[in-house]
């Protein structure tokens, strides 16, 4: 092995390092923010348009505790919950919500909302501005992509297990 093979693997490897510990520190500002943030998705979700349905039917303390719950805990939902976890918590949710009333529609709204509004909190706490952290900053936003989309997918399962179940066409 060359020196300067010793020395790139070296830097490799601390590049690694140092990006795990800006992903990491990322995930411990977004739960311990939690709190302020889900009272922002609140007040976003109470004035759009497209969540009319989802607010009337659900209750504000169960909305705030639902965002509060993926904000809080986004170590263990990145890390440690499996895709079935996912799967059954959210499927859960979206059977709940369509047996509250609550269309389909407003929530994959609500749903999406708690991702945008965490790329603002994330844009406005500068998170975007050092290049040495954007190798870290794309695997985190990576892995929440992944997560919100496997949220969607599953909240959105339940027309189709619903119309499966009483003999209507999905369209």
């Amino acid at each position: 092995m060359r020196a300067d093979d010793s020395c790139s693997s070296s830097h490799g490897i601390h590049r690694i390092q140092r990006n795990i510990m800006f992903a990491f520190r990322l995930i411990q500002l977004i739960e311990t923010r939690a709190e302020p943030l889900s009272d922002g998705l609140m007040r976003r979700i109470k004035n759009d348009d497209r969540c009319v349905e989802l607010v009337r039917e659900v209750s504000s303390d169960e909305l705030r505790r639902r965002s509060h719950e993926i904000y809080c805990n986004l170590n263990e939902w990145l890390l440690n919950k499996t895709k079935s976890e996912i799967e059954e918590n959210y499927l859960a949710l979206g059977i709940r919500r369509a047996k509250q009333g609550v269309p389909f529609t407003a929530l994959l709204w609500a749903l999406s909302a708690t991702k945008e509004h965490l790329w603002k909190f994330m844009e406005e706490e500068g998170i975007f501005t050092e290049p040495l952290d954007m190798h870290g900053c794309i695997a985190l936003l990576h892995s929440l992509d992944r997560f919100f989309d496997h949220i969607l997918f599953f909240g959105g399962r339940v027309p189709e297990r619903t119309a499966g179940r009483t003999g209507e066409a999905t369209a």
